[in-house]
Protein backbone atom coordinates (compact mmCIF):
# COMPACT_ATOMS: atom_id res chain seq x y z
CA UNK A 1 0.00 0.00 0.00
CA UNK A 2 1.87 3.40 -1.13
CA UNK A 3 1.18 6.31 0.71
CA UNK A 4 0.10 7.79 -2.22
CA UNK A 5 -2.56 5.52 -3.30
CA UNK A 6 -6.49 6.45 -3.25
CA UNK A 7 -6.78 3.59 -0.92
CA UNK A 8 -4.25 4.89 1.83
CA UNK A 9 -5.32 8.57 1.12
CA UNK A 10 -8.99 8.35 1.75
CA UNK A 11 -9.70 4.96 3.98
CA UNK A 12 -6.70 3.61 5.89
CA UNK A 13 -5.06 6.69 7.04
CA UNK A 14 -8.60 8.35 8.12
CA UNK A 15 -9.69 5.47 9.98
CA UNK A 16 -5.98 4.75 11.78
CA UNK A 17 -6.32 8.80 12.84
CA UNK A 18 -9.72 9.02 13.82
CA UNK A 19 -9.83 5.56 15.76
CA UNK A 20 -6.49 7.07 17.51
CA UNK A 21 -8.17 10.28 17.78
CA UNK A 22 -10.95 8.94 19.72
CA UNK A 23 -8.94 6.71 21.69
CA UNK A 24 -6.76 9.91 23.00
CA UNK A 25 -10.09 11.57 23.55
CA UNK A 26 -11.30 8.98 25.90
CA UNK A 27 -7.76 8.60 27.50
CA UNK A 28 -7.56 4.82 26.36
CA UNK A 29 -4.00 3.27 25.37
CA UNK A 30 -3.81 3.43 21.64
CA UNK A 31 -0.22 1.62 21.42
CA UNK A 32 -2.27 -1.80 20.29
CA UNK A 33 -4.06 0.15 18.29
CA UNK A 34 -1.15 1.36 16.17
CA UNK A 35 0.62 -2.57 16.60
CA UNK A 36 -3.12 -3.12 14.82
CA UNK A 37 -2.68 -0.70 12.20
CA UNK A 38 0.94 -1.45 11.15
CA UNK A 39 -0.03 -5.65 10.68
CA UNK A 40 -2.61 -4.32 8.47
CA UNK A 41 -0.31 -2.14 6.57
CA UNK A 42 2.62 -3.89 6.37
CA UNK A 43 0.34 -7.33 5.14
CA UNK A 44 -1.78 -5.25 2.58
CA UNK A 45 2.02 -4.30 1.06
CA UNK A 46 3.74 -7.44 1.27
CA UNK A 47 1.06 -9.90 2.94
CA UNK A 48 4.14 -13.27 1.81
CA UNK A 49 6.92 -10.95 3.73
CA UNK A 50 5.25 -10.67 7.09
CA UNK A 51 6.10 -13.47 8.47
CA UNK A 52 10.02 -13.10 7.80
CA UNK A 53 9.54 -9.55 9.57
CA UNK A 54 7.88 -11.08 12.49
CA UNK A 55 10.27 -13.90 12.90
CA UNK A 56 13.11 -11.10 12.80
CA UNK A 57 10.99 -9.09 15.56
CA UNK A 58 10.90 -12.06 17.60
CA UNK A 59 14.59 -13.01 17.65
CA UNK A 60 15.58 -9.54 18.10
CA UNK A 61 13.38 -9.26 20.82
CA UNK A 62 14.75 -12.24 22.68
CA UNK A 63 18.00 -10.68 22.51
CA UNK A 64 17.58 -7.72 23.86
CA UNK A 65 15.99 -9.35 27.34
CA UNK A 66 19.53 -11.26 27.50
CA UNK A 67 21.58 -8.71 26.12
CA UNK A 68 23.76 -8.39 29.34
CA UNK A 69 24.78 -12.08 29.02
CA UNK A 70 28.42 -12.42 27.12
CA UNK A 71 28.21 -12.51 23.52
CA UNK A 72 24.83 -11.53 23.16
CA UNK A 73 25.79 -8.57 21.30
CA UNK A 74 27.74 -10.09 19.10
CA UNK A 75 25.55 -13.14 18.32
CA UNK A 76 22.34 -10.47 17.76
CA UNK A 77 24.46 -8.40 15.20
CA UNK A 78 25.47 -11.35 13.29
CA UNK A 79 21.89 -12.58 13.43
CA UNK A 80 20.82 -9.23 11.60
CA UNK A 81 23.51 -9.47 8.95
CA UNK A 82 23.19 -12.49 8.35
CA UNK A 83 19.29 -12.49 8.19
CA UNK A 84 19.60 -9.25 5.65
CA UNK A 85 22.57 -10.78 3.75
CA UNK A 86 20.49 -14.12 3.09
CA UNK A 87 17.46 -12.36 1.38
CA UNK A 88 19.08 -9.38 -0.17
CA UNK A 89 22.75 -10.34 -1.20
CA UNK A 90 22.62 -13.96 -1.90
CA UNK A 91 22.01 -14.23 -5.68
CA UNK A 92 24.44 -11.56 -5.55
CA UNK A 93 27.18 -14.20 -3.84
CA UNK A 94 26.24 -16.73 -6.71
CA UNK A 95 26.60 -14.23 -9.36
CA UNK A 96 30.36 -13.48 -8.36
CA UNK A 97 31.36 -16.90 -7.29
CA UNK A 98 29.75 -17.75 -10.84
CA UNK A 99 32.05 -15.75 -12.59
CA UNK A 100 35.06 -15.61 -10.46
CA UNK A 101 35.19 -19.78 -10.10
CA UNK A 102 33.55 -19.77 -13.55
CA UNK A 103 31.17 -22.25 -12.00
CA UNK A 104 26.98 -22.72 -12.79
CA UNK A 105 25.20 -22.25 -9.64
CA UNK A 106 21.63 -21.50 -10.27
CA UNK A 107 19.68 -18.40 -9.11
CA UNK A 108 17.57 -19.05 -6.15
CA UNK A 109 14.24 -17.21 -6.00
CA UNK A 110 14.61 -14.86 -2.45
CA UNK A 111 11.66 -12.77 -1.53
CA UNK A 112 12.90 -9.47 -0.31
CA UNK A 113 10.65 -8.20 2.32
CA UNK A 114 9.75 -4.76 2.30
CA UNK A 115 11.68 -2.09 4.72
CA UNK A 116 14.10 -5.06 5.27
CA UNK A 117 17.65 -2.47 5.57
CA UNK A 118 15.84 -0.52 7.77
CA UNK A 119 13.97 -2.66 10.21
CA UNK A 120 17.39 -4.47 10.53
CA UNK A 121 19.70 -1.14 11.31
CA UNK A 122 16.83 0.06 13.48
CA UNK A 123 16.91 -3.41 15.78
CA UNK A 124 20.86 -3.76 15.07
CA UNK A 125 20.97 0.31 16.74
CA UNK A 126 18.71 -0.88 19.43
CA UNK A 127 20.63 -4.13 20.37
CA UNK A 128 23.73 -1.64 20.78
CA UNK A 129 22.22 0.88 22.41
CA UNK A 130 21.29 -1.47 24.73
CA UNK A 131 24.93 -2.93 25.59
CA UNK A 132 25.89 0.56 25.93
CA UNK A 133 23.86 1.90 28.73
CA UNK A 134 22.11 4.34 26.45
CA UNK A 135 18.70 2.67 25.78
CA UNK A 136 16.25 0.47 28.00
CA UNK A 137 14.48 -2.60 27.71
CA UNK A 138 10.91 -2.45 26.64
CA UNK A 139 8.50 -5.01 27.01
CA UNK A 140 7.41 -6.65 23.87
CA UNK A 141 4.49 -4.51 22.76
CA UNK A 142 6.38 -1.11 23.05
CA UNK A 143 9.31 -3.27 21.06
CA UNK A 144 6.88 -4.56 18.08
CA UNK A 145 5.83 -0.50 18.18
CA UNK A 146 9.37 0.15 17.88
CA UNK A 147 9.55 -1.20 14.65
CA UNK A 148 6.84 -1.71 12.92
CA UNK A 149 5.51 1.98 13.42
CA UNK A 150 3.85 1.96 9.97
CA UNK A 151 4.83 5.60 8.73
CA UNK A 152 8.58 4.61 8.98
CA UNK A 153 8.84 0.98 8.23
CA UNK A 154 8.60 1.07 4.56
CA UNK A 155 11.83 2.82 3.66
CA UNK A 156 12.71 5.15 7.45
CA UNK A 157 13.36 6.99 8.67
CA UNK A 158 16.07 5.40 10.63
CA UNK A 159 14.77 6.04 14.50
CA UNK A 160 16.30 5.06 17.78
CA UNK A 161 15.27 4.15 21.12
CA UNK A 162 16.26 7.95 22.34
CA UNK A 163 13.84 9.36 19.69
CA UNK A 164 10.99 7.58 19.30
CA UNK A 165 10.09 5.34 22.55
CA UNK A 166 9.15 8.66 25.42
CA UNK A 167 6.57 9.37 22.25
CA UNK A 168 5.08 6.36 22.26
CA UNK A 169 4.43 6.53 26.09
CA UNK A 170 3.13 9.90 25.74
CA UNK A 171 1.55 9.59 22.65
CA UNK A 172 -2.24 9.62 24.46
CA UNK A 173 -2.46 13.54 24.71
CA UNK A 174 -5.06 14.84 21.78
CA UNK A 175 -4.03 16.26 18.63
CA UNK A 176 -4.69 19.71 18.01
CA UNK A 177 -6.53 21.28 14.90
CA UNK A 178 -3.78 23.33 14.57
CA UNK A 179 -0.68 20.34 14.15
CA UNK A 180 -3.25 18.34 12.41
CA UNK A 181 -4.01 20.97 9.61
CA UNK A 182 0.30 21.52 9.63
CA UNK A 183 0.40 17.67 9.20
CA UNK A 184 -2.33 17.52 6.37
CA UNK A 185 -0.03 20.45 4.36
CA UNK A 186 2.94 18.81 4.99
CA UNK A 187 1.13 15.48 3.48
CA UNK A 188 0.03 17.53 0.12
CA UNK A 189 3.58 18.84 -0.08
CA UNK A 190 5.43 15.12 -0.04
CA UNK A 191 2.18 14.20 -2.25
CA UNK A 192 3.01 16.56 -4.41
CA UNK A 193 6.65 15.67 -4.95
CA UNK A 194 5.63 12.16 -5.51
CA UNK A 195 3.99 13.10 -8.42
CA UNK A 196 6.34 15.77 -9.77
CA UNK A 197 9.38 12.78 -9.52
CA UNK A 198 6.51 10.29 -10.96
CA UNK A 199 7.35 13.14 -13.96
CA UNK A 200 11.39 13.06 -13.68
CA UNK A 201 10.97 9.53 -14.01
CA UNK A 202 9.88 9.15 -18.01
CA UNK A 203 13.11 11.05 -19.16
CA UNK A 204 15.05 8.91 -16.69
CA UNK A 205 13.70 5.87 -17.63
CA UNK A 206 14.09 7.12 -21.44
CA UNK A 207 18.04 7.04 -20.64
CA UNK A 208 18.72 4.25 -18.11
CA UNK A 209 16.13 1.77 -19.87
CA UNK A 210 15.06 3.18 -22.66
CA UNK A 211 18.70 2.73 -24.17
CA UNK A 212 18.87 6.94 -25.69
CA UNK A 213 22.38 7.46 -26.60
CA UNK A 214 23.12 11.15 -26.86
CA UNK A 215 25.19 14.12 -25.14
CA UNK A 216 21.61 16.09 -24.57
CA UNK A 217 19.98 12.84 -23.48
CA UNK A 218 22.51 11.87 -20.89
CA UNK A 219 22.92 14.85 -19.50
CA UNK A 220 18.76 15.10 -19.59
CA UNK A 221 18.14 11.44 -18.30
CA UNK A 222 20.56 12.07 -15.33
CA UNK A 223 19.42 15.31 -14.40
CA UNK A 224 15.84 13.95 -14.51
CA UNK A 225 17.16 11.22 -11.90
CA UNK A 226 18.51 13.38 -10.17
CA UNK A 227 15.58 15.30 -9.00
CA UNK A 228 13.44 11.93 -9.33
CA UNK A 229 15.38 10.05 -6.44
CA UNK A 230 15.52 13.47 -4.22
CA UNK A 231 11.59 13.97 -4.94
CA UNK A 232 10.52 10.85 -4.45
CA UNK A 233 12.57 9.51 -1.24
CA UNK A 234 12.11 13.19 0.71
CA UNK A 235 7.99 13.31 -0.61
CA UNK A 236 7.99 9.51 0.91
CA UNK A 237 9.22 11.18 4.31
CA UNK A 238 7.11 14.28 4.23
CA UNK A 239 4.17 11.81 3.85
CA UNK A 240 5.34 9.71 6.65
CA UNK A 241 6.00 12.07 9.17
CA UNK A 242 2.70 13.58 8.61
CA UNK A 243 0.42 10.59 8.87
CA UNK A 244 3.06 10.29 12.08
CA UNK A 245 2.25 13.90 13.15
CA UNK A 246 -1.46 13.22 13.16
CA UNK A 247 -0.80 10.23 15.40
CA UNK A 248 1.02 12.75 17.46
CA UNK A 249 4.58 10.95 16.93
CA UNK A 250 7.74 13.15 15.55
CA UNK A 251 9.62 10.93 13.37
CA UNK A 252 13.01 11.97 12.87
CA UNK A 253 13.90 14.99 9.63
CA UNK A 254 15.75 13.10 6.97
CA UNK A 255 15.94 15.64 4.03
CA UNK A 256 16.70 19.18 4.75
CA UNK A 257 17.48 20.86 1.34
CA UNK A 258 20.30 18.54 0.39
CA UNK A 259 21.18 20.16 -3.25
CA UNK A 260 21.91 23.46 -1.42
CA UNK A 261 24.74 21.80 0.47
CA UNK A 262 28.29 23.41 -0.36
CA UNK A 263 30.26 20.54 0.65
CA UNK A 264 30.11 16.51 0.48
CA UNK A 265 30.48 16.78 4.16
CA UNK A 266 27.11 19.50 4.27
CA UNK A 267 25.22 17.42 1.88
CA UNK A 268 25.15 13.84 3.91
CA UNK A 269 24.19 16.38 6.63
CA UNK A 270 21.26 17.32 5.31
CA UNK A 271 20.38 14.05 2.71
CA UNK A 272 19.06 10.52 4.14
CA UNK A 273 20.18 12.45 7.82
CA UNK A 274 19.16 9.35 9.80
CA UNK A 275 21.23 7.22 7.61
CA UNK A 276 23.97 9.03 8.01
CA UNK A 277 23.54 9.35 11.70
CA UNK A 278 23.75 5.32 11.71
CA UNK A 279 26.64 5.09 9.59
CA UNK A 280 28.74 7.80 11.92
CA UNK A 281 26.72 6.07 15.16
CA UNK A 282 27.50 2.59 14.54
CA UNK A 283 30.27 2.21 12.09
CA UNK A 284 32.28 5.60 11.68
CA UNK A 285 33.17 6.11 15.48
CA UNK A 286 33.49 2.36 16.30
CA UNK A 287 36.51 2.47 13.58
CA UNK A 288 38.16 5.14 15.12
CA UNK A 289 36.08 8.18 13.65
CA UNK A 290 38.94 11.15 13.38
CA UNK A 291 40.63 10.25 16.52
CA UNK A 292 43.87 8.43 14.76
CA UNK A 293 45.55 10.46 12.26
CA UNK A 294 44.77 12.05 8.74
CA UNK A 295 45.09 8.39 7.14
CA UNK A 296 43.29 6.74 9.64
CA UNK A 297 40.37 9.49 9.48
CA UNK A 298 40.12 9.05 5.40
CA UNK A 299 40.15 5.56 5.40
CA UNK A 300 37.59 4.88 8.15
CA UNK A 301 35.07 7.48 5.14
CA UNK A 302 36.33 5.21 2.42
CA UNK A 303 34.98 2.04 4.26
CA UNK A 304 31.72 3.54 6.33
CA UNK A 305 30.52 4.58 2.60
CA UNK A 306 31.44 1.37 0.84
CA UNK A 307 29.78 -0.88 3.66
CA UNK A 308 27.09 2.03 3.15
CA UNK A 309 26.85 1.60 -0.44
CA UNK A 310 26.82 -2.41 -0.62
CA UNK A 311 23.40 -1.36 1.85
CA UNK A 312 21.52 0.01 -0.66
CA UNK A 313 21.70 -2.60 -3.25
CA UNK A 314 23.35 -6.26 -4.05
CA UNK A 315 25.48 -4.89 -6.88
CA UNK A 316 28.76 -3.67 -7.68
CA UNK A 317 27.35 -0.04 -8.77
CA UNK A 318 26.32 0.45 -5.36
CA UNK A 319 29.66 -0.03 -4.34
CA UNK A 320 31.09 2.29 -6.97
CA UNK A 321 28.71 4.61 -5.71
CA UNK A 322 29.96 4.58 -2.09
CA UNK A 323 33.33 4.56 -2.90
CA UNK A 324 33.31 7.75 -4.82
CA UNK A 325 31.30 9.25 -1.62
CA UNK A 326 33.80 7.99 0.30
CA UNK A 327 36.75 9.30 -1.74
CA UNK A 328 35.38 12.58 -2.12
CA UNK A 329 34.83 12.89 2.11
CA UNK A 330 38.68 11.67 2.20
CA UNK A 331 39.56 14.20 -0.31
CA UNK A 332 37.50 17.27 1.13
CA UNK A 333 39.20 16.74 4.61
CA UNK A 334 42.36 17.12 3.37
CA UNK A 335 40.61 20.41 1.91
CA UNK A 336 39.62 21.48 5.34
CA UNK A 337 43.05 21.42 6.52
CA UNK A 338 44.31 23.33 3.56
CA UNK A 339 41.81 26.14 5.21
CA UNK A 340 41.30 27.48 1.26
CA UNK A 341 37.57 27.27 0.86
CA UNK A 342 35.62 27.66 -1.92
CA UNK A 343 32.64 30.86 -1.92
CA UNK A 344 29.33 29.49 -1.10
CA UNK A 345 28.18 29.71 -4.53
CA UNK A 346 30.68 27.69 -6.09
CA UNK A 347 30.38 25.29 -3.08
CA UNK A 348 27.03 24.61 -3.84
CA UNK A 349 27.32 24.11 -7.57
CA UNK A 350 30.72 21.68 -7.46
CA UNK A 351 29.05 19.20 -4.70
CA UNK A 352 25.46 19.40 -6.71
CA UNK A 353 27.39 18.42 -10.16
CA UNK A 354 29.20 15.63 -8.01
CA UNK A 355 26.62 14.17 -6.23
CA UNK A 356 24.69 14.09 -9.80
CA UNK A 357 27.46 12.15 -11.30
CA UNK A 358 27.09 9.67 -8.73
CA UNK A 359 23.56 9.02 -9.58
CA UNK A 360 24.33 7.94 -12.75
CA UNK A 361 25.89 4.69 -10.89
CA UNK A 362 23.21 4.46 -8.21
CA UNK A 363 20.65 4.16 -10.78
CA UNK A 364 22.70 2.43 -13.85
CA UNK A 365 22.06 -1.24 -14.48
CA UNK A 366 25.82 -2.25 -14.57
CA UNK A 367 28.86 -0.40 -13.84
CA UNK A 368 29.24 -0.35 -17.46
CA UNK A 369 26.37 1.76 -18.42
CA UNK A 370 27.35 3.98 -15.67
CA UNK A 371 30.60 4.61 -17.50
CA UNK A 372 28.89 4.40 -21.10
CA UNK A 373 26.38 7.19 -19.65
CA UNK A 374 29.06 9.16 -17.94
CA UNK A 375 30.84 9.22 -21.48
CA UNK A 376 28.34 10.23 -23.33
CA UNK A 377 28.00 13.10 -20.80
CA UNK A 378 32.11 14.73 -21.82
CA UNK A 379 31.48 13.83 -25.20
CA UNK A 380 31.80 16.42 -27.97
CA UNK A 381 28.38 17.83 -28.22
CA UNK A 382 26.76 17.21 -31.04
CA UNK A 383 23.64 19.98 -32.05
CA UNK A 384 21.29 17.47 -33.40
CA UNK A 385 18.74 20.28 -34.25
CA UNK A 386 15.51 17.83 -34.09
CA UNK A 387 16.50 16.06 -30.64
CA UNK A 388 16.69 19.29 -29.05
CA UNK A 389 13.36 20.55 -29.90
CA UNK A 390 11.69 17.16 -29.05
CA UNK A 391 13.56 17.63 -25.43
CA UNK A 392 13.08 20.86 -24.78
CA UNK A 393 9.47 20.64 -22.49
CA UNK A 394 11.68 17.86 -20.62
CA UNK A 395 14.37 20.34 -20.57
CA UNK A 396 11.70 23.12 -19.06
CA UNK A 397 10.62 20.41 -16.19
CA UNK A 398 14.39 20.52 -15.07
CA UNK A 399 14.06 24.03 -14.62
CA UNK A 400 11.25 23.37 -12.41
CA UNK A 401 13.31 20.90 -10.48
CA UNK A 402 16.16 23.36 -10.00
CA UNK A 403 13.67 25.88 -8.72
CA UNK A 404 12.10 23.63 -6.40
CA UNK A 405 15.47 22.21 -4.83
CA UNK A 406 17.14 25.24 -5.09
CA UNK A 407 14.74 28.05 -4.29
CA UNK A 408 11.88 27.06 -2.49
CA UNK A 409 11.53 26.66 1.03
CA UNK A 410 11.88 23.01 2.10
CA UNK A 411 9.20 21.09 3.39
CA UNK A 412 9.48 20.99 7.13
CA UNK A 413 10.45 24.99 6.63
CA UNK A 414 6.85 24.97 5.72
CA UNK A 415 4.98 23.14 8.33
CA UNK A 416 6.78 24.72 11.41
CA UNK A 417 5.19 27.93 10.15
CA UNK A 418 2.00 26.55 9.39
CA UNK A 419 2.19 25.12 13.03
CA UNK A 420 3.22 28.26 13.96
CA UNK A 421 0.05 29.83 12.80
CA UNK A 422 2.51 31.82 10.26
CA UNK A 423 0.30 30.72 6.88
CA UNK A 424 -1.40 32.28 3.94
CA UNK A 425 -5.13 31.42 3.88
CA UNK A 426 -4.90 31.41 0.20
CA UNK A 427 -1.55 29.40 -0.15
CA UNK A 428 -3.07 26.80 2.24
CA UNK A 429 -6.30 26.58 0.28
CA UNK A 430 -4.30 26.31 -3.16
CA UNK A 431 -1.90 23.31 -1.65
CA UNK A 432 -4.66 21.59 -0.58
CA UNK A 433 -6.29 21.63 -4.49
CA UNK A 434 -3.44 21.57 -5.80
CA UNK A 435 -2.84 17.81 -3.98
CA UNK A 436 -6.93 16.98 -4.66
CA UNK A 437 -6.33 17.43 -8.33
CA UNK A 438 -3.53 15.22 -8.92
CA UNK A 439 -5.55 12.34 -6.94
CA UNK A 440 -6.99 11.85 -10.41
CA UNK A 441 -3.44 9.85 -11.11
CA UNK A 442 -2.93 8.42 -7.65
CA UNK A 443 -3.78 4.76 -8.51
CA UNK A 444 -1.28 4.73 -11.64
CA UNK A 445 1.91 5.78 -9.38
CA UNK A 446 4.35 3.26 -9.05
CA UNK A 447 6.43 2.56 -5.92
CA UNK A 448 8.47 4.56 -4.14
CA UNK A 449 12.29 4.21 -4.91
CA UNK A 450 13.74 3.44 -1.77
CA UNK A 451 11.05 0.35 -1.23
CA UNK A 452 13.53 -2.11 -3.12
CA UNK A 453 16.03 -0.98 -0.59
Amino acid sequence: MLFSSVSFMFLFAPVVVGINCLLQMNGKKNGWWLIAASAVYYGLAQINALPVFLISVGVNFLFSKHIEKKGMLFFGVLFNLLFLGCFKYTNFLIDNVNSFFKTDFEFVKILLPLGISFFTFVQIAYLVDLARGTAKKMNFSEYVLFVSFFPQISAGPIVSYAEMMPQYRNSNERLSWQKAYAALILFIIGFAKKKLADNYAFFANELFDGGKSSFAWAWLGTIGYTFQLYFDFSGYCDMGMAVAKMLNISLPVNFNSPYKADSIQDFWRRWHITLSMWLRNYLYIPLGGSRKGLARTVLNYFIVFLLGGFWHGAGWTFIVWGAMHGTALGIHRVWKMLNRPLPKIAGVIVTFLFIHLTWVFFRAATVEQGMEIVSEMFAPVNFDVPEWVCIRKYVLQCFVGIICAFAAPNSMRIFKSVNAGKKTFYFAICLIFSGLFLTVQANSAPAFLYFKF
